[in-house]
């Protein structure tokens, strides 16, 4: 298995993909955006932009024309996602279910963080596309591996951003204590994968009382394997925790992140 750039797809699409062309063309039942939704987009590009560069990292933030806003009737009916938004790699392109204003700004600055990420496709010249890679994940067929390991570390990092850029999101759209409490949910409103993040709190807690390192340093080095092909975050897994943690966060082996 190879893995390579994900533009172009050299044998194009498997039959039972899942995947779909959005890119730049409006969906149906999507509205020109409003110039409030263009300021969303112009902020939180403001807000993510400093965050990739204090990373070292080089990542490439959706322009306006690749994200595509529905009404929430719309984006029930046609987006097979359960959560508020979704990025499709294959397309370069977001798709956000307008519900609250605070709420529509955490998807928005999530589905961006995924759109920067590290991307890839895996092929084979047997049988074509088999998938691809963003971030962490691998997204196949009717399978998607390491997305906790994916979705808990992007969420962890967006709700930090979000968090120290609070302030300048108030002043930006006078945001109510309820739009902030949709910006950064607790308790039972929270659906910013809580059972993920948790899972890899625990994960780099246990890295740090066994390295010495500083949380945040850890943090930052998963962070950075978000845009990188061959990430050390694994190696630093497998060394604390050992291969069976490798395996329960996925079941496929990991060398599957590396190009053969």
């Amino acid at each position: 298995m190879s893995e390579a750039l994900l533009h172009p797809y050299p044998n194009g699409y498997p039959a039972e993909s899942r995947f779909r062309y959005i890119g730049v063309r409006p969906m149906r039942g999507e509205r020109p955006k409003t110039p409030q939704q263009r300021k969303f987009i112009d902020v939180i590009h403001g807000i993510l932009g400093p965050e990739l560069k204090a990373l070292s990292v080089k990542g490439n933030l959706l322009e306006p024309d690749r994200i595509h806003f529905l009404p929430p009737s719309v984006y029930d009916r046609d987006i097979s996602s359960s959560s508020g938004g979704v990025y499709y790699g294959e397309s370069d392109s977001a798709v956000i279910r307008l519900a609250g204003r605070g709420q529509t700004l955490s998807m928005l600055a999530e589905e961006m963080l995924h759109g920067a990420s590290y991307q890839s496709l895996l092929y084979s010249q047997q049988q074509g596309v088999l998938g691809v890679r963003i971030g962490y994940e691998l997204i196949m067929p009717g399978q998607r591996l390491y997305q906790s390991l994916n979705e808990g570390i992007i969420n962890i990092w967006k709700r930090q951003i979000l968090a120290a850029n609070l302030s300048k999101l108030r002043d930006s759209f006078h945001l109510s204590d309820r739009e902030v409490g949709e910006l950064l949910p607790t308790g039972f409103n929270d659906l910013d994968y809580p059972f993920y993040r948790s899972y890899i709190h625990s994960l780099i807690s246990g890295i740090g009382l066994a390295t010495g390192r500083s949380i945040a340093e850890i943090h930052r080095q998963f962070y950075q394997g978000l845009f990188m092909q061959e990430p050390p975050t694994f190696d630093l897994i497998s060394r604390v925790w050992g291969e069976d943690m490798i395996t329960s966060l996925a079941d496929r082996a990991i060398t599957l992140f590396k190009a053969n």
